[in-house]
């Protein structure tokens, strides 16, 4: 009993202190992103890892981008560049790598960049991307992002 209650409070801890975290960035819900992708208000942007990329595929419309590319950082400076009024939206699986990334991009003075809660595969936000029946795309056939 008393382990079961300490799991518990450990869960609800954890779920708490992952909403305390987001509070200084700026999210976006799956749909909201979706939609705005479609209508071209906002980029988005998975920044998984290849081999994650290729095992369920990447949000439909996303840009493919691996957050440990060296060449990262320049990357989002061109999008942003390219057009300084569309938001960049990134998605990773569980919205724990774009909790941390938007954090620190915006930082870095970036403010034009948004977390997708709940990720593609869901948080204690929610269901996420695929649970929510948005469509995926095949990953990339492209092999310039680390494996």
């Amino acid at each position: 009993m008393a382990q079961a209650f300490a799991i518990q409070h450990l869960a609800s801890t954890l779920v708490a202190w992952t909403r305390i975290a987001r509070q200084d960035i700026e999210v976006i819900s799956p749909q909201e992103a979706w939609a705005a992708s479609c209508s071209g208000d906002l980029r988005l942007i998975d920044i998984r890892t290849l081999a994650e990329m290729r095992d369920m595929g990447i949000p439909e419309g996303a840009m493919a981008l691996d957050m440990r590319a060296p060449d990262f950082v320049a990357r989002i400076e061109g999008l942003l560049a390219e057009a300084p009024d569309v938001p960049l939206a990134f998605i990773s699986a569980v919205s724990g790598r774009t909790t941390w990334l938007v954090r620190r991009l915006r930082k870095a003075g970036f403010t034009n960049v948004l977390n997708v809660v709940e990720g593609i595969f869901g948080s204690p936000d929610g269901p996420g991307w695929i649970a929510r029946g948005l469509p995926m795309a095949s990953p990339p056939a492209r092999a310039d992002l680390p494996a």
